[in-house]
Parts: structure tokens; C-alpha cells; sequence
């Protein structure tokens, strides 16, 4: 006994064998699904941003920025290219170490969707001086993962633990 799918779409009957329609399934899933040495690539890269932003290391800098980059601020105006990162860097606030919670990686033909929580503090400071809710996107080029855009919204309180 031969079985079919039907799907309607705009109004027409398409018939697919189940075999092939679960295939294609299967392989668009596969596609989907993030390769676990491409997320730590990814975590490396946003690490390296960390601990240069905190060190004020405008080399390291220099390698996981863009050249395109948009680095926005979280007043919503502020948005400073890399060439301004650069320049500023020497010039950043006396950081502990940032803390970033990475709450999801979305990976997608080289361009990763990096959703976390920023968490600042002063050097000295006893509790942290702000959260950020963050998109990083990071292409994939011949110098590996790096930054293109960084979109921070300031968060009112700490947030829940997950």
C-alpha cells in the first residue's frame, strides 16, 4: 500500500511520498540545529570582546570587532563604529570582570544570533552598577567569528535567575 501526503497550498493539491517530505523535514532540522563547535567559537569570540573591553586591550579588540561594526549603547542612541571602539577603548571605565549569561545561540549560514544578560560593575563597587539585555550578531569571515552589531536594552532590576 502506497501512502501520500497531501499539503494544500494556495489552493492546489501537492502530493509528496512520506518518505521524501519526512527527508526534508529532517534535513532542514539538521540545517537548523547549531554545531557544537560553532557555538564554542562563537562563545570564544564573545569572551574575547569581554575581556578586552575589561583589560581596555584595543589589539584584541582590533581582531573580534567587524570592520562594519555597530556597537550600540543602551540609551538607544549611541552607536559607535568600530574605528570609535577603538579610540575609546583606552578611555572605558575601571570594570570587574562583565558578566555575560548567554541565553541562546542561533546559528545561520555564518551570521550567529546571540541573545544573553550583560551584567556591570565598577571596580569596588558592591553590587552591580547595571543589566543589559543583549543581541550580539557575529559573521563568519576569514579571521573567524567576530562582532558586527551589539543591541543592549537597559534591564530595571537584576534579572531571574534561569
Amino acid at each position: 500500500m502506497r501512502r501520500t501526503l497531501v499539503v494544500r497550498c494556495s489552493g492546489s493539491l501537492l502530493r509528496l511520498g512520506a518518505p521524501l517530505f519526512v527527508g526534508l523535514l529532517l534535513a532542514a532540522a539538521r540545517a537548523l540545529a547549531a554545531d557544537p563547535q560553532e557555538e564554542s567559537q562563537v562563545v570564544a569570540a564573545l569572551d574575547a570582546w569581554r575581556d578586552a573591553s575589561v583589560k581596555r586591550d584595543v589589539a584584541a579588540l582590533e581582531r573580534v570587532l567587524h570592520p562594519d561594526l555597530m556597537l550600540g549603547h543602551s540609551n538607544g542612541i549611541e552607536v559607535e563604529s568600530k574605528e570609535e571602539v577603538l579610540k575609546n577603548a583606552p578611555n572605558y571605565p575601571d570594570w570587574e570582570p562583565i558578566e555575560l549569561d548567554i541565553r541562546s545561540i542561533r546559528i545561520y549560514n555564518g551570521i550567529a544570533l546571540v541573545k544573553g544578560i550583560i551584567a556591570y560593575r565598577l571596580r569596588g563597587a558592591k553590587q552591580n552598577n547595571g543589566y543589559r539585555n543583549a543581541l550580539f550578531v557575529l559573521v563568519k569571515d576569514d579571521h573567524g567569528w567576530r562582532i558586527v552589531e551589539r543591541h543592549p536594552i537597559p534591564l530595571r532590576s537584576a534579572p531571574p535567575p534561569r
